[in-house]
């Protein structure tokens, strides 16, 4: 989260401070991938301005509308309104912006001048001169509101989701990023499933998240994807040596929809969106994903990503970023990505399972940093143990001990009924099995009937089947909670080696309607080895998904934004 670092750079005298816009870029000598960024400040209290400079990945922590006091998060600002919109692209365009000064009325008659009309109106949305240059994607909705988002904005929060890629496609063109971001030595043959019909198969390089697969699918398969990409690299390249107002528009073409947080600038006819939580994906075939590290699996045979290493926390548990350098790692770590969320339009995932893992997995492990101070990396070598590497075993890394996915879940539901109450404490132990009665509030476990090898430990099916199949299996956490006078049901898996889970959300006109669809839907996610969106026997308006991660504050205030837009859409 982004209570978790403190960036330097940011002022430190106990005031509160807005992001209220972002500016030009810059190159930047530390870092030729991490352009230096413009950030105007402002003070929330008196209205002053002041102006930082952070390098580029930094601004997905310093989100538009967030508020910082003495380099750390601290809130969001109170106005924002939460909306969805939906427009097309036309895949000839090269798509409108307009500056934050531009005026609405471009006359030179003297009426005009008299009567100025800017688009973004500084009465409703000032900003100073010196960012007078900033560039917004500007689109007319299916509805007509004229909708704008500053050009970061729409790269940050849709172009992709690892700092790797965004940092890949922001300093390369689109033929050097795929290179660079794609998997090829890979021979189908030797992993123990096959791609099914329809799969496209892609391989993705270890440092590149499965959430990316789409714009790299993209920018293999899309001319307009390319012509985006390369388009932003046009543009940083063209004069590296001056600012530059980027312009950047969303990176396919086609019907867009966003779910967005913003401010009205004209009531009905002119929306300005600060953040981007939710956006709806290009028509995309299913995947059969071949990692770069694919001779690892999980336990359940169905994930080949490995593990990327979490940063070192400092003693006061806040990481220290340095604004003007690379944020390496250790200062931008998996568990900051910010509003982390499924998006509309996602297909099915099959990932490549190796036959048989040979040898033992070695990796490559940088010298760990001093606790005292977690330094974002930099070209100029000034750090002597930048650019060491330990050779290490995967078995001597010590196995995190994580909670019980059904504890978690049950417990961030028990906030939920007073709307974000006090914590409930975890019970002590959850082993009571369904027994077709389900009362409002209290979880009960499902352990089905099935036998398939998937609802298993993997260290159980090492052993002969006869033998394990007399041992516990994976359970479901069902819940029920009534949320604004509407029932929603919870069916959660048992995870037992992973942070991060998904939960489907049902709606029922009654319990009972619930309690008999409830076989079928435990038979379809045991079919495909818990992969929701690929079950039977759960589609329709009536099911929601809901990925997980995170402690049980966290999911429940995921879980209440989830229930508050399912109710009053």
């Amino acid at each position: 989260m982004a209570d978790s670092i403190q960036i330097e750079g940011l002022p430190v005298d106990d005031k509160e401070w807005l992001v209220k816009e972002y500016g030009a870029l810059t190159w930047n000598e530390a870092a030729s991938d991490e352009p230096l960024v413009d950030i105007l400040l402002e003070n929330t209290e008196s209205g002053e301005y002041k102006f930082a400079q952070v390098a580029k990945s930094y601004t997905k922590l310093l989100e538009k509308g967030s508020i910082w006091k003495n380099g750390e998060y601290y809130s969001e600002r109170t106005d924002l309104i939460e909306t969805i919109f939906e427009f097309t692209i036309d895949p000839q365009g090269k798509g409108n912006f307009v500056s934050a000064w531009e005026l609405e009325d471009k006359s030179s008659s003297p009426e005009a001048s008299q009567h100025k009309r800017y688009i973004l109106h500084p009465d409703i949305y000032q900003i100073p001169g010196s960012f007078k240059g900033t560039k917004f994607f500007t689109v007319t909705t299916k509805c007509g509101i004229e909708l704008l988002a500053n050009s970061i904005t729409v790269f940050d929060d849709t172009y992709g989701a690892s700092q790797f890629l965004q940092q890949t496609v922001l300093g390369s063109f689109a033929n050097v990023a795929l290179e660079k971001l794609e998997f090829k030595k890979f021979d189908t043959t030797d992993f123990s499933n096959t791609p099914q019909k329809g799969e496209y198969k892609l391989g993705l390089s270890k440092e590149v998240y499965d959430d990316d697969r789409y714009l790299v699918w993209g920018l293999k398969s899309q001319r307009y994807t390319q012509r985006t990409v390369n388009y932003i690299s046009t543009q940083l390249n063209r004069e590296r040596d001056k600012p530059t107002y980027l312009n950047v528009r969303p990176w396919f073409a086609g019907t867009h929809k966003w779910l967005v947080s913003g401010i009205w600038l004209v009531k009905g006819e002119r929306f300005l969106a600060l953040k981007i939580h939710r956006y709806k994906l290009p028509e995309c075939p299913d995947f059969f994903l071949i990692r770069e590290n694919s001779n690892i699996t999980d336990e359940n045979g169905n994930k080949s990503e490995k593990k990327r290493k979490k940063r070192t926390k400092t003693k006061s548990k806040k990481l220290i970023g340095t604004s003007k350098s690379r944020p390496s790692s250790s200062s931008m770590g998996e568990d900051l990505r910010l509003g982390e969320m499924e998006h509309w339009g996602e297909t099915g995932l099959q990932k490549a399972v190796p036959k048989e893992n040979k040898t033992k997995n070695t990796q490559v492990k940088p010298v760990p940093t001093p606790e005292s101070k977690v330094l974002p990396s930099n070209q100029r070598g000034g750090n002597p143990n930048v650019g060491k590497l330990n050779l290490i075993h995967e078995d001597d890394e010590p196995k995190k001990e994580l909670p019980n996915t059904l504890n978690l879940l049950w417990s961030a539901l028990n906030q939920l009924p007073a709307e974000k109450s006090a914590k409930v404490s975890k019970p002590a132990s959850l082993n009571g099995l369904y027994s077709g009665v389900l009362t409002s509030g209290q979880l009960i476990l499902v352990e089905p009937e099935l036998y398939d090898d998937w609802l298993f430990r993997k260290e159980h099916r090492r052993l002969n089947k006869e033998i394990y199949t007399g041992l516990p299996k994976r359970r479901f956490g069902v819940f029920q909670i009534s949320f604004r006078d509407i029932n929603f049901f919870f069916v959660c898996i048992e995870r037992f080696n992973n942070e991060k889970f998904r939960t489907a959300i049902f709606q029922a006109s009654s319990t009972s309607d619930f309690l008999d669809a409830l076989p079928q839907v435990l038979t379809g996610i045991v079919d495909v080895k818990g992969v929701w969106k690929r079950a039977t026997g759960i589609a329709g308006s009536s099911v929601s998904l809901i990925t997980h991660r995170g402690d049980e504050t966290g999911i429940a205030n995921q879980i209440y934004r989830k229930l508050k837009r399912i109710t009053t859409s």
